[in-house]
């Protein structure tokens, strides 16, 4: 891999914006197995305990990434990191997209939980879903939501 003095800029905004939509990525998918082990009911315990393997894996996974892109903005305009503002049009628009279509799936998540807010919080019987667990599969569905259109549309890019 190249060195960061070498890219342009528009690759530096690119390559940063890649790191991102990885890091959402595992970050999701990190919420959404962990919350499995509430929805399917098994202990962590015994042969139970190697599907929380993944987890372990994601996490540690996910600290390497962060670790990475905050490493990798010092290079990059600090304006692009933390306001998601970039001076490449394309990496502007795949941002841009993939915020969209995750405030669209917040949005639906939200509208569904309101709609369904008295079964899942009755007071009669036990919760279906706990408040932890809702606020973990809506964040997952979030960062999944930004991160699959901006990889998609940087290795539709590349081809």
């Amino acid at each position: 891999m190249m060195s960061v003095n070498t890219l342009s800029k528009a690759e530096q905004e690119n390559l940063l914006l890649k790191k991102n939509a990885i890091l959402c990525l595992v970050l999701g998918l990190f919420f959404v197995i962990d919350s499995t082990h509430e929805l399917g009911g098994w202990e962590l315990s015994g042969r139970w305990a190697l599907l929380y393997l993944p987890v372990l894996l994601l996490f540690f996974y996910m600290l390497y990434l962060l670790l990475n892109v905050s490493k990798f903005s010092r290079g990059v305009a600090k304006r692009a990191f933390w306001t998601g503002r970039f001076e490449d049009e394309y990496a502007e628009y795949l941002n841009a997209r993939g915020y969209k279509f995750g405030y669209g799936v917040g949005f639906i998540g939200l509208i569904t939980f309101s709609l369904f807010a008295d079964l899942i919080l009755a007071d009669e019987t036990t919760a279906l879903i706990s408040m932890e667990l809702w606020a973990q599969l809506a964040a997952a569905s979030m960062l999944i939501g930004y991160a699959l259109p901006v990889i998609y549309g940087l290795a539709k890019d590349n081809e």
